[in-house]
């Protein structure tokens, strides 16, 4: 045996590499993506967007005009090394077996090519009666991943033979499935006191998916004992719930007004999960309005979630008060309420999220509000909601209110917005100067040329380097808005931007770049070329100039119609090259009319992590 394994080893290339080199694809991919076809220039029009009804989100123009892409690379799967691996199931190595059938099941799920060759093996193996029980259930494992109905029934026999090491992956896949096989074996389970915890929630969940209303009482009774584990009893709840859509009332108010247990209340929810009756009406807002010590923020939750399930006016006055709950969820399925009934009154309530804790919820509100604004009745109440919010110095409620009044064109918003720009919070300073951006007025160009100015004086004090947050990015803003705004008092400012001074970070450089090539679109300035230039050629130092600033540098050559630049920019023009690459050949076909080449395919990639693979010999 120990012979045979030392001949597969030497026949194949046997290595562990954790999972580098699935990130080093999954990196590769999400890097691409950042680019794709290449496009000719175009200008954002944050205006549209807002006609569009979406709301906007802080974006950096200077990648959007123009915007290039890439074909996306692509994940090829080989099937080179399956046959290696089902000769390996088959050698008496269990160690060797279980790395192959779980390789196996992971090659599965990835999609492989001709993995399903690998069913017929594996089910030959589980025929074998000595085979080691780590191996078997391996196998078991492996099989489910293939969701074959022709294999159920060697599952559901695997499970009887060899008890809960195989039963507790095969049942778990029979619920997902909703199949009956084993519905004996979990009816039988209800009533057997000796049952452990697991097994009894697997059978109770297994008997709710296949809908077997004659287990009903069995699961009702555990659903009322109170020795009973919670887990184990919120499970039984759900389950009762999802078999009956009425008659679970009177147990539910039973439950709810049981103040012995914090899970009490919560198994009433779980029952009435489809009852529409108006006692269940009554019991649910009974629990969504209780604020007593033995209730938490999960049933609360759950009753307004139900609630809003049937019918959202119902619970909108509780919702209006639980926007300050402590709980999350609750929050949560407040902010959703409101929204959904939309009422002029939900307004201020909704508005107060803005300043939530939670990124994803303060984001989600935004949005809410942004759609509730484009019913003419509500955009008044919206914008004076929002300015509410704007002109408190909440860091969260500020960035938050800035995308829904900027998103809304709201002129009368760039005063506060001026104010932000010196907000201490990063997230804020640069909403703010995007805000700006998008306002375009023109009255407050000096405010910001001032802010522009005092960040540049900061930076050559030492106050600001590239690692303050906040500064740099909110820098970068205001310089994309004097040039969009064709701003020329900023002009001197932003050249200093231009030469190498890695210590300005590569945002505010390159939006000054950019921003020049945009004032003097058409206007060849010398000295900026030549500078511009060099920038591009900047390759071979220890630290090379930022790809950001050489990519901004030909795009501005380019707007210049400076001839004189061009065999810089055919130097460096590739389609291959990213964002620098694909602005030379921009700036090319701006100065010469010569369209770029086309598009090459996206780079082939495949998994290099599997456990053992052909010697590259063998695999040719």
């Amino acid at each position: 045996m120990a012979t045979d394994a030392a001949r597969l080893i030497n026949r194949t290339t046997c290595f562990l590499v954790g999972m580098k080199h699935y990130i080093a694809i999954v990196f590769a991919v999400l890097v691409a993506s950042c680019w794709g076809s290449y496009a000719q220039a175009q200008t954002t029009d944050p205006q549209l967007a807002a006609l569009g009804k979406e709301i906007l989100d802080v974006d950096y123009v200077m990648f959007l005009d123009p915007e290039f892409f890439s074909n996306p690379p692509v994940i090829e799967i080989s099937s080179a090394p399956l046959d290696l691996w089902l000769k390996a199931v088959k050698r008496s190595d269990a160690k060797l077996q279980r790395t192959s059938l779980d390789t196996i099941a992971i090659a599965k799920r990835r999609g492989m090519p001709e993995i399903d060759k690998a069913l017929p093996v594996i089910d030959e193996l589980l025929q074998t009666d000595d085979l080691e029980i780590t191996v078997r259930r391996a196998a078991v494992s492996a099989m489910i991943q293939f969701e074959d109905p022709s294999t159920v029934a060697r599952l559901v026999q695997q499970a009887r033979d060899y008890g809960t090491p195989i039963a507790s992956i095969v049942e778990p896949a029979m619920v997902v499935w909703k199949n009956a096989s084993l519905k004996e074996d979990w009816q039988k389970r209800l009533t057997d006191r000796s049952v452990r915890l697991t097994p009894l929630r697997t059978a109770i969940e297994g008997l709710a998916a296949i809908e077997d209303q004659a287990s009903s009482d069995s699961i009702r009774s555990i659903v009322s004992d109170s020795i009973r584990p919670a887990s184990l009893r919120v499970c039984a709840a759900r389950a009762l719930g999802q078999l009956h859509d009425g008659g679970l009332e009177d147990l539910a108010e039973t439950l709810s007004e049981d103040r012995s247990s914090k899970v009490t209340s919560l198994l009433a929810v779980e029952l009435l999960r489809q009852h529409t009756s108006e006692k269940t009406i009554e019991i649910l807002l009974s629990l969504a309005n209780s604020e007593t010590d033995l209730d938490h923020g999960m049933t609360k939750a759950a009753a307004m979630k139900r609630l809003y399930q049937i019918d959202p006016e119902i619970v909108n006055d509780v919702a209006k008060a639980a926007v300050h709950h402590d709980d999350y969820a609750v929050r949560d399925i407040a902010a959703g309420i409101l929204h959904t009934v939309g009422s002029k009154e939900n307004i201020e309530p909704l508005a107060l999220l803005l300043a939530d804790e939670s990124p994803t919820l303060r984001r989600s509100v935004a949005t809410m509000l942004f759609e509730l604004a484009q019913k003419s009745e509500l955009t008044e109440e919206v914008i004076s909601q929002s300015m509410a919010i704007l002109d408190q110095d909440d860091w969260r409620g500020c960035e938050q209110a800035t995308r829904v009044l900027v998103s809304l064109d709201y002129k009368p918003s760039g005063d506060r917005l001026v104010d932000l720009i010196r907000h201490p919070r990063g997230e804020t300073m640069i909403a703010a100067g995007w805000g700006l951006r998008l306002l375009s007025q023109e009255q407050h160009l000096d405010a910001m040329l001032g802010r522009a100015q005092e960040i540049y004086d900061r930076y050559q004090s030492g106050e600001y380097t590239t690692d303050t947050p906040g500064p740099g990015k909110l820098l970068t803003q205001l310089f994309l808005a004097f040039g969009q705004m064709d701003f020329l008092p900023a002009e001197p400012l932003m050249r200093t931007y231009v030469p190498r001074n890695l210590m300005l970070g590569d945002y505010p450089r390159g939006a000054a770049c950019w921003s020049l090539g945009v004032i003097h679109e058409g206007e060849v300035d010398e000295d900026l070329v030549k500078i511009m230039e060099g920038r591009i050629r900047d390759t071979e130092a220890l630290i090379p100039e930022f790809d950001t600033v050489r990519q901004m540098c030909a795009l501005a050559i380019g707007r210049m119609g400076a001839e004189q630049a061009m065999p810089t920019l055919q130097k460096y023009a590739s389609m291959r090259a990213g964002g620098v690459g694909m602005a030379c050949f921009w700036a090319i076909e701006r100065l010469t009319g010569e369209a770029p080449p086309p598009l090459p395919p996206g780079e082939v990639f495949d998994y290099k992590d599997w456990f053992m693979q052909p010697l590259k010999d063998d695999a040719e």
